[in-house]
C-alpha cells in the first residue's frame, strides 16, 4: 500500500510532464468552442427577437428591367410555341408532357399577375372601374338607373335649343314604324319634330309634313329613314340614327353626339 501510494505523484508529475502541447490547445479549445458558438447563436436572436432587424438591410432579389423581363418573356413564349410545334408533330408521351409543363408554368405565372392586378385595385380603386362600372347586380342596376336620370336631364335641356327632324320615304312600308318612334321621342321628351318626305309622299301620323326641297343633301342624307337633331341658332345638325331603332336608342345616341361635341 506504501509502496504504491508514495508512487503517485511521481506518476502523475511523470504525466503532466509528457501531455503534448497540441493536445492541450485541442482540450481547451472543444471546452471554448460550445460557448462561443452558444453566444453567437444567441447574438444572431437577439437581432430577430429583441432588435427587429432592418428589412432594408437584408439582402434582396435583383429587380428586372422592363427591357429584361420583355426578353425573357419572348424567350418564354418562344420555347412555348416551340414544344406545341414539337408536341403537335411528334406526340410522344414526353413532347406533350414538356408543353403542358412549360403551358402550367405560364399560366401560373398568369394567374399571379391577375392576384396582384386584384390587388392593386383594392388598395387604389382610384385605378379601376369600380365606381364608374359596377359589376354587381344591385351596382349595374342602380348604375343604369342613374345614366337615365342624367339622359332624361339632358335631353329636356336640349329642347330648349334643338328640335328633332325625321327623313322618310312615304312608299317605305318600314316609314310608319320609324314615324312612331320620332312621335312617341317627341311626346316623352317634350321635344318639337319636323317630318321630312323624301318622295313627297306622307304618312297617316303626320298632319302636316314638308317635301324635301334639298335639305338632305345639305345634311348629306343617304340612308331612310333618318333621325337628326338642329340647333337652328348655332346652325349645327348631327345624325343621330337611321333605320328602325327604339326610342332608347335615339336618346343614347343623341346624348353620344352632343358629348362628343362638347
Amino acid at each position: 500500500m506504501n509502496k504504491y501510494k508514495n508512487s503517485l505523484p511521481t506518476v502523475y508529475a511523470y504525466q503532466k510532464q509528457k501531455t503534448p502541447p497540441l493536445l492541450k490547445w485541442t482540450f481547451w479549445m472543444a471546452c471554448l468552442l460550445p460557448g462561443i458558438a452558444c453566444a453567437s447563436w444567441y447574438d444572431q436572436k437577439l437581432e430577430g427577437w429583441y432588435y427587429f432587424e432592418d428589412p432594408s438591410a437584408s439582402p434582396t432579389e435583383e429587380k428586372l428591367t422592363p427591357q429584361q423581363a420583355d426578353t425573357l418573356l419572348a424567350i418564354e413564349s418562344k420555347q412555348l410555341k416551340q414544344l406545341l410545334s414539337l408536341a403537335l408533330i411528334s406526340p410522344t408521351t414526353e413532347n406533350v408532357e414538356q408543353y403542358v409543363r412549360a403551358q402550367k408554368k405560364l399560366m401560373q405565372q398568369s394567374s399571379n399577375f391577375a392576384q396582384s392586378w386584384g390587388k392593386i385595385l383594392l388598395e387604389h380603386p382610384e385605378l379601376g372601374e369600380f365606381l364608374t362600372t359596377p359589376t354587381s347586380t344591385y351596382g349595374i342596376l342602380a348604375k343604369r338607373s342613374e345614366d337615365l336620370r342624367q339622359r332624361k336631364e339632358l335631353l329636356k335641356t336640349l329642347s330648349q335649343s334643338h328640335f328633332l327632324i325625321f327623313f322618310y320615304k312615304g312608299k317605305d312600308p318600314l316609314a310608319a314604324k320609324a314615324a312612331d318612334v320620332a312621335q312617341l321621342f317627341a311626346s316623352t321628351n317634350g321635344w318639337k319634330y319636323k317630318a321630312v318626305s323624301l318622295d313627297g309622299v306622307g304618312l297617316s301620323q303626320f298632319q302636316e309634313f314638308e317635301i324635301d326641297k334639298g335639305i338632305s343633301k345639305i345634311l348629306g342624307v343617304e340612308a331612310s329613314p333618318s333621325f337628326y337633331i338642329i340647333n337652328p341658332v348655332d346652325n349645327q345638325a348631327f345624325p343621330v340614327g337611321a333605320g328602325m331603332i327604339s326610342v332608347s336608342e335615339l336618346e343614347a345616341n343623341i346624348v353620344t353626339q352632343m358629348e362628343d361635341s362638347q
